[in-house]
């Protein structure tokens, strides 16, 4: 045991000391030590700017933490359960989980849930009982005396960079979680 921790340990300190160029003969001189080393996440495009719904509560801002904070993660197999569970609706057309999720990512989903969720939803109570005080969060934030797109929320926050604004604006994304948690769709360009 003393052993094998010691050449772990060892591993260890090769790939600090010589970097990630030394991984593969790491690997030869000790494959035990191999599984200590979590292998990265290919790049699935997800970006960290901060989850957005700090000051709200509820199922779905649950939910919605639970989705950003996956995406973050580059965790494929956490955004398709989370999907299949609640028979997310991902297209208009006829999209699977694995197929919206896999990484890469062509469509920039894992970009796209990470921005959006970052900024401020449109909370609304449409469909929701009267004794439920949760909201229905939806993305983007549609001005609702306008009926008009506006990615920086009703506080104007200004949080996205015109190239972002352009992004977003270019793919048409939305999401939509029900008070209940419920993620009810991501649809793109439609």
């Amino acid at each position: 045991m003393k052993t094998s921790t010691c050449a772990s340990v060892a591993f260890v300190l090769t790939l600090i000391v010589g970097g990630c160029a030394n991984l593969d003969s790491a690997r030869h001189n000790n494959p035990s030590a191999t599984a200590l080393i979590p292998t990265p996440s290919p790049d699935c495009g997800a970006i960290d700017p901060g989850f957005g719904l700090q000051d709200m509560t509820g199922a779905s801002v649950e939910k919605a933490r639970a989705i950003y904070d996956a995406a973050v993660a580059c965790d494929a197999k956490a955004l398709i359960r989370l999907a299949v569970v609640d028979q997310t609706q991902l297209s208009l057309g006829s999209i699977t989980p694995q197929e919206a999720f896999a990484v890469p990512n062509p469509d920039d989903r894992y970009w796209a849930i990470t921005r959006m969720l970052s900024l401020p939803p449109l909370a609304h109570d449409d469909n929701v009982p009267d004794h439920i005080h949760d909201d229905n969060l939806t993305w983007p934030y549609i001005d609702e005396s306008t009926d008009l797109v506006d990615w920086d929320g009703p506080n104007n926050s200004g949080a996205l960079s015109p190239e972002e604004r352009r992004r977003l604006d270019a793919s048409s994304w939305s999401i939509n979680i029900q008070y209940d948690g419920t993620w009810t769709s991501m649809f793109y360009g439609e």
